[in-house]
């Protein structure tokens, strides 16, 4: 920690918690699943991300979290929705593969999916005959 500039006690106090509380934490003595939800914000907020990443990491959301009711049967299989990523321009500049998304665990893969899909909106996800249906509806 220390080396990155930041001490254990500075860090507690920039997450208003105890500094033996984080270092219990950053020890693995406790478990980030039993901080609170207002710590893991703060703990995204420090390291800049989002706050969804660390409530995955913090296995305080599960894959089913991300799933949705909207999808067609053929897009709700993970590998599908994993290659439908794989062929965007996205994965192509970053060099990610099917193979590379599929490797992963569904934790990961669930968290990528849902990161995709709030990057580029759900319907990306979603088949034509449903995306046209919903369009219909909302000129009407």
């Amino acid at each position: 920690m220390s080396s990155e500039g930041v001490s254990v006690t500075e860090l507690a106090e920039r997450l208003r918690v105890s500094q033996p509380y984080l270092s219990q934490l950053l020890g693995g003595d406790k478990s980030f699943t039993q901080a609170s939800d207002d710590l893991i914000r703060r703990v995204a907020g420090f390291l800049y991300l989002p706050p969804v990443v660390c409530f995955v990491l913090a296995e305080r959301l599960m894959p089913a979290d991300f799933e949705t009711c909207s999808y067609d049967d053929e897009f709700l299989s993970l590998e599908r929705r994993a290659a439908f990523i794989a062929e965007s321009t996205f994965a192509l500049e970053a060099g990610v593969t099917k193979e590379l998304l599929m490797a992963a665990d569904a934790r990961m893969l669930s968290l990528v999916l849902g990161m995709y899909e709030a990057m580029v909106g759900p319907g990306e996800l979603v088949s034509r005959r449903e995306r046209w249906s919903w369009l219909a509806s909302r000129d009407t």
